[in-house]
């Protein structure tokens, strides 16, 4: 693949990653109400500070990925702790669903499970997708 093949591969996966982040993560955490949390079949905290805050950390992670559709060469970092990012939590989910199988409450709805199971697949998508289009960085010239 051509570098600018890659860097349109890499642009589209970042669009796609920004939607996430604001869409998937973002505003249903920052809206998490009762109804919301009934719709899924999970249980909503009494306190739901820390959704929002998650909600909020999601929004904050899109508007990165957006600064970073401009010019991903100048945010390899970024784009490297994306990877990380991906991969942590869609390891983690899988982890908790196999060593402590899936919670009570999420088997009373199978849209649920099935949502824990594309988020998954979303974050190993995302993770494989950054890791693959990574811009290599520019050779520094010898002196």
């Amino acid at each position: 693949m051509t570098d600018r093949g890659r860097g349109l591969a890499l642009r589209a996966v970042l669009a796609l990653d920004v939607l996430v982040q604001y869409f998937f993560w973002g505003a249903p955490g920052l809206l998490a109400n009762r109804p919301l949390a009934d719709l899924w079949g999970v249980q909503m905290p009494k306190d739901v500070l820390y959704v929002r805050l998650l909600g909020a950390f999601a929004i904050s992670w899109g508007t990165l990925f957006l600064l970073a559709l401009v010019r991903p060469q100048r945010n390899l970092d970024l784009l490297r702790v994306g990877i990380l990012c991906h991969a942590l939590v869609g390891g983690t989910i899988l982890g908790v669903l196999v060593t402590e199988g899936v919670p009570s409450a999420l088997t009373t709805k199978g849209a649920t499970l099935t949502f824990w199971w594309v988020t998954i697949a979303v974050n190993g998508f995302l993770a494989m997708g950054l890791l693959l289009f990574l811009p290599r960085p520019a050779a520094r010239a010898s002196t």
